[in-house]
């Protein structure tokens, strides 16, 4: 009897043993998340406001309010680009959860395919409702033209968002923070640019 309870403690010992290594795993894992994820954010943040900074200190006042009206336009487009960088993680790491590969796989391929589609439709309702949109607004002659050619530029730039915020974020939900964090920089860095 004494062997018994002495194999069953040892027992006790090794599984609690084991649940402490991988409940550290776990929270090292959880902590890299997060701090990649909270990096990835304040870069995401700051590519924001850069462009209206470098308008205001290089252009001037006008570029910054022509910038101001474009502003909803990124921001609708950023947003219905989040969207499904959000959704489609989650549904990823929950069939990946699941050790259902063919459902992971099915969520990555219509994600990947919605994200195409709205970056097109998005480039597409810039292009031919975004002076309409602009105009809107009887503004100055010389902000609305700063406007459009602000516009003209980030009608590409709202193309590839959707895209932009999908493909880190599926980097990130299948494991790799460090990666995700870095092609934010490397994103981030060339909208600088």
């Amino acid at each position: 009897k004494f062997r018994r309870d002495e194999e069953r403690t040892d027992m006790v010992l090794s599984n609690k043993i084991r649940l402490i290594k991988n409940r550290s795993l776990v929270e090292k894992k959880f902590y890299t998340m997060l701090l990649g994820g909270v990096l990835s954010s304040i870069v995401a943040s700051l590519v924001l406001i850069s462009d209206t900074i470098v308008a205001g200190f290089f252009i001037g006042d006008k570029a910054v309010t022509g910038i101001g009206l474009v502003t909803p336009i990124y921001s609708l487009a950023a947003s219905l680009g989040i969207v499904i960088a959000l959704g489609a993680p989650i549904l990823y790491s929950k069939s990946i959860g699941d050790f259902n590969q063919e459902e992971a796989n099915r969520v990555f391929g219509l994600s990947l395919i919605a994200s195409l589609v709205l970056g097109m439709i998005l480039f597409l309702l810039v292009v031919f409702a975004g002076e309409g949109y602009l105009e809107s607004y009887k503004t100055s002659s010389e902000i609305l033209l700063m406007a459009r050619d602000y516009l003209r530029w980030m009608r590409f730039v709202i193309l590839l968002f959707p895209i932009s915020y999908f493909l880190p974020g599926m980097v990130f939900a299948d494991g790799d923070e460090t990666l995700s964090f870095l092609s934010n920089v490397v994103g981030s860095v060339s909208n600088l640019l």
